[in-house]
């Protein structure tokens, strides 16, 4: 499984894993369709509107002196893509279940050290 972290190369990458049959996600944009036989999903983020989110914020003096984090709360900025036909209907049960979770604070995430690394860690 390969989750990738690139802008302009991630084609390349989703196209050479198809190429060997492995699985990947895709990244910032929907990307099924770059390399339909590997890409099981994408994580999907507006990268522009979150700015413009943050921009309206500071606009309209309501910006504070903390950490924002901005996902799946407000699917226009962040969502996943449309998901592979290869994924079991359990599994894309299990996905739309999981959200719900994170949806209504039943699954939370915070700050956390591990090994002195600062990380994000399930609560």
């Amino acid at each position: 499984m390969i989750y990738h972290l690139l802008d302009n190369a991630a084609p390349a990458v989703l196209q050479a894993a198809q190429e060997k049959g492995i699985y990947a996600v895709g990244n910032t944009t929907e990307q099924l369709d770059v390399a339909p036989k590997a890409v099981l999903t994408s994580a999907v983020q507006d990268v522009g509107g979150a700015i413009a989110y943050i921009a309206n914020l500071v606009k309209n003096n309501q910006v504070k002196g903390e950490k924002y984090i901005l996902g799946i709360e407000n699917p226009v900025l962040a969502r996943l893509g449309r998901f592979n036909d290869v994924l079991p209907a359990e599994v894309k049960q299990k996905v739309a279940e999981t959200q719900l979770q994170m949806l209504s604070g039943q699954l939370k995430f915070e700050d956390c050290t591990e090994d002195t690394k600062e990380k994000i860690c399930l609560k």
